[in-house]
């Protein structure tokens, strides 16, 4: 279980970011922890209800070139989420605006929630929860997470 201590220092291991897509329905962002390069998509998906879809990827260590969202066993998840909350809340936010975000987290293999799940979890509501309402949803294949503007 993640403690509150953990989660505090997570957030000291914040990687220098980049936004290198700055279009009106398109926001991606880079960076690097330890050679490993990551990337956060933000795509207006539905315009009418204004709903933003955040995925990030790293690039698969067997197929360069290639973006993955699946564990890669890098053991940097606590900066690498540390960042991505950095993100959305000092850039993502600010810039667009949104009012429905939609985050998913890939489920192990054997169709059960993970670590990673529980802690997009505990991030989400520590850091979003007083603006947002976070509802959650266990889908096959993944955790779903809808925020929705209060």
């Amino acid at each position: 279980m993640l403690s509150f201590n953990k989660l505090n220092e997570s957030f000291d291991k914040i990687a220098p970011w980049q936004k290198i897509v700055d279009k009106p329905r398109k926001q991606i962002y880079s960076w690097k922890i330890d050679g490993h390069k990551y990337e956060l998509v933000a795509e207006n998906i539905i315009a009418d209800i204004g709903l933003w879809k955040i995925k990030f990827t790293i690039e698969n260590p067997n197929k360069p070139g290639e973006q993955t969202t699946d564990a890669t066993g890098t053991g940097n998840e606590m900066s690498v989420f540390a960042t991505v909350m950095n993100i959305i809340i000092k850039d993502f936010i600010p810039t667009v605006n949104p009012e429905k975000m939609y985050i998913a987290a890939t489920k192990s293999e054997q169709g059960k929630s993970s670590n990673r799940s529980r802690l997009y979890g505990k991030l989400l509501k520590r850091f979003l929860s007083k603006d947002w309402t976070i509802k959650e949803k266990d889908s096959n294949r993944t955790i779903d997470f809808f925020l929705v503007k209060k």
